[in-house]
């Protein structure tokens, strides 16, 4: 009886007589059924815990990451309810620990789908300790593998995404000594290495670029589940031949089906990796076979995580075999997967990192739709692909929520019309024959529209909704000329955009990060000219392509890229002049952002003022800071003035919604590590410690047409991969302000002074770009090294 327990717990199939179980949801599980597992997400007061548990497993495959938190916060109920411990498929409780692992593991996952691959390795490497530490019992034994298998797994994809192969190679050991586990007998082991350890390697081996080694494996793996002998099939008889005796629902014939079913279920990783592999290989003709199997079944569109990076792969065989067309199509509908997920986003943080590890997908239709001449299309690609959560918190500022949905009768319908329309196009495959496709996509281009006019907000959350050229040119200010970057390490897109035309060009990005590097560095050294050489070259990527255009312009509006956030344009250099001498600039994060931003022209023209706060360490105190607050205040009639401790952040966080403009003159810190964290330092009080870091900053709520950060490094954000910057900037931006001016590096205190001063004095008749360009170009005829100068820029509106 013991042996048929054991059995009955390694690959689960019965159906429970008195409802749904968590071993008739393991059976689906074990199939990879999520999507029909994921029906019973309002049900948990039906299901066991381990049926909840195969529902937060399936949400996360799913990428359904709003539905999963919830699930989650159910799980954790349960167990707090049961001192710790959650419930096994029979009911026997897990120990404290193997509850907490199971945790920890699906932390590691939801991690690893987020692009969070730091924190899925701290969660992973968390449950591989609490799981080695767990006892040996006949009851759990099953659900220690299982979950060491599926943290083995998140970790050989987190470790490589972070360029560790020392620990990758460690994982791909861990995985063998895993097979190693022959509890079940020799059968039961020989089904649990075709099921699991054999994909589980030849993913480890994909993951670190020795394709041959996992084609080798991939293959094995296929061949081993598809030749799977008399015993191994015995053995699944036998445990559903348990099942049976207790529900009386299996029969010869469905115990077969239900096996075929889990064998194919369980070859689509290893199909998958051998069609990747044979792309990276060159070996085209058999990838695109390879893939074409794989998206014939309807299977794949219920594994998220596996169906967007196919679709983009089959999308990568099509171009290299020259049918740009058909690559476009399965672009576009990679990143409709994609989005549809980040629909299901509630935290921003998520949004950033969700976002940012998927832009492969982006670039790949950007250099395709660039290729075919479709520079519109490539343009709102690039949009999309950037600045993603910091438009959603601004469009959430707007009065949108990030859980908003449909609340009218015909919104409601018009939804449930979209998500059925959705879920054909997703049964019907990829590979659907292409006019049954279109029409299928024309009928769901039309529900969206119908969608958008009824319910704009839930909309905007469920698809991708890329800002049309037109609009962005419609929202550009006459003359001005819009520089959009965007690219990756090897190759980089320049869009330029004006009201009346829109073109791109290309360029190699391979030494682009050195150069800024450099250029940073040699601008900051006041005692030599270094910089003009590097500053030479960076012109010569950036700007010389667009050289004419920008001399047609009266201004320019730049977004960059990447490691362009970085980059002081203004001091970029050429033909003895640095660019500031030619155009008046001013920084956005997206071209979409335009539609958010706006002059508060109707508020009185207030001014609210910081200025050298006590820090309680006079090595911190800024004489320049003060008289540079003193004399700003001084010209405005509407002033409020405070100074040493009256400079506190309660101020701000009290008063600051009331101002039209902001000045803060501190001291401010980056912090790289842990971008919300950075801080700009205040006087404190009672009612707070003083340093109001980014995440504060994000919980402001303001009115301002301006915030000026005098303070070091202010302008300094971490970018993701997603290109969301976390930094000053993006946070004012978010609580409500039009515009910042901040800096790139730590300022001078007197050079700043006068510029400040300066820059406050021209916007009583100049826009706020002219106005800080001639105040820039006043303090360089004083002090000629860009150090001086170039650090401070605008960011936002005018």
């Amino acid at each position: 009886m013991i042996i048929k327990k054991l059995l009955l717990l390694v690959l689960a199939v019965a159906v429970s007589a008195c409802g749904v179980s968590g071993i008739s949801l393991n059976s689906m599980y074990l199939k990879q059924n999520y999507l029909q597992i994921a029906q019973y997400q309002d049900q948990f007061q039906a299901l066991d815990d381990y049926a909840v548990l195969k529902v937060c497993q399936s949400l996360i495959k799913l990428q359904q990451f709003g539905e999963f938190q919830r699930c989650y916060q159910e799980l954790e109920l349960r167990s707090s309810r049961q001192q710790g411990a959650l419930k096994g498929i029979q009911g026997d409780a897990f120990t404290p620990a193997l509850t907490r692992a199971i945790f920890a593991a699906m932390q590691a996952e939801l991690a690893l789908e987020l692009g969070d691959y730091k924190q899925a390795v701290l969660h992973g490497e968390k449950a591989l300790q609490l799981l080695e530490a767990e006892p040996y019992a006949l009851t759990t034994i099953v659900d220690v593998a299982g979950t060491s298998y599926e943290v083995i797994k998140v970790l050989m994809a987190a470790y490589p995404a972070l360029d560790d192969k020392t620990n990758t190679l460690a994982m791909i050991t861990r995985a063998k000594a895993l097979a190693e586990y022959k509890y079940y007998g020799d059968s039961g082991f020989r089904l649990i290495k075709d099921f699991k350890i054999l994909p589980l390697l030849t993913q480890g081996y994909y993951a670190l670029a020795d394709y041959q080694q996992a084609l080798k494996h991939s293959s094995l793996a296929i061949d081993e589940l598809s030749n799977i002998g008399f015993f191994e099939k015995a053995f699944y008889s036998s445990m559903t031949a348990v099942s049976s005796a207790t529900t009386g629902e299996r029969t010869a014939e469905g115990n077969s089906q239900s096996f075929a079913d889990t064998l194919f279920a369980h070859s689509l990783q290893p199909k998958a990796i051998k069609a990747r592999s044979e792309l990276e290989l060159g070996k085209y003709a058999e990838a695109k076979a390879s893939f074409d199997e794989i998206l014939a079944t309807k299977l794949i569109s219920g594994i998220t995580s596996l169906y967007y990076p196919v679709l983009h792969d089959r999308g990568r065989v099509a171009e290299a075999l020259g049918d740009n067309k058909a690559a476009i199509d399965f672009y576009r509908q990679a990143i409709e997967v994609i989005e549809t997920s980040r629909a299901s986003l509630t935290k921003d943080n998520h949004k950033v990192s969700y976002v940012g590890n998927k832009q492969a997908v982006y670039q790949s239709l950007v250099k395709v739709l660039f290729k075919q001449g479709e520079v519109a299309a490539a343009f709102e690609v690039a949009e999309s692909a950037k600045a993603r959560a910091l438009l959603d918190l601004l469009a959430g500022k707007q009065g949108l929520t990030a859980e908003a949905a449909p609340r009218s009768a015909e919104a409601v319908s018009l939804a449930q019309e979209y998500k059925r329309l959705q879920a054909d196009v997703d049964n019907k495959g990829a590979l659907a024959k292409s006019q049954s496709r279109a029409l299928d996509r024309g009928l769901l281009l039309a529900a969206r529209k119908k969608l958008t006019s009824a319910a704009p907000q839930y909309a905007s959350l469920i698809s991708v909704n890329p800002t049309q050229s037109s609009d962005v040119q419609l929202l550009l200010e006459e003359g001005e000329l819009l520089l959009e970057y965007y690219g990756d390490s090897n190759e980089l897109f320049i869009f330029a955009v004006s009201k009346h035309a829109i073109s791109a060009s290309y360029v190699d990005a391979k030494q682009l990060s050195e150069l800024v590097a450099k250029f940073r560095a040699s601008v900051q050294q006041v005692n030599n000219d270094d910089y003009k050489l590097v500053g030479k070259k960076l012109y010569q990527h950036l700007l010389k392509p667009v050289e004419e255009l920008v001399a047609e312009a009266a201004a320019v509006a730049i977004v960059p890229h990447g490691v362009l956030h970085y980059l002081p344009f203004d001091a970029l250099y050429t033909d003895n002049q640095f660019f500031i001498d030619a155009k008046p600039m001013r920084i956005l994060p997206s071209a979409s952002v335009l539609k958010f931003l706006s002059n508060k022209t109707h508020l009185q023209d207030s001014l609210l003022v910081l200025g050298n706060p006590d820090l309680g360490d006079s090595r911190y105190d800024l004489a320049g800071a003060e008289q540079e607050a003193i004399a700003i205040a001084s010209n405005k009639n509407h002033a409020n003035i405070l100074l040493r401790k009256k400079a506190t952040e309660t101020a701000v966080k009290a008063h600051g919604q009331q101002y039209k403009y902001i000045h803060l003159a501190s001291h401010g810190l980056f912090d790289e590590r842990a971008p919300l964290n950075s801080r700009l330092l205040l006087a404190k009080d009672a009612a707070n410690d003083g340093s109001l870091t980014v995440s504060e900053i994000y919980n402001l709520k303001l009115d301002a047409d301006l915030v000026t950060l005098s303070a070091c490094e202010t302008a300094l954000g971490k970018v993701a991969s997603g290109d969301d910057v976390l930094g000053f900037s993006r946070g004012f931006l978010y609580a409500g302000a039009s515009s910042i001016v901040s800096s790139l590096w730590k300022v001078d205190d007197e050079a700043t002074s006068f510029l400040m001063q300066r820059f406050y004095k021209n916007l009583a008749s100049l826009d706020k770009r002219t106005a800080l360009t001639q105040a820039q170009l006043a303090l360089k005829q004083h002090y000629p090294h860009p150090y001086y100068w170039a650090a401070f820029q605008l960011t936002g509106g005018l």
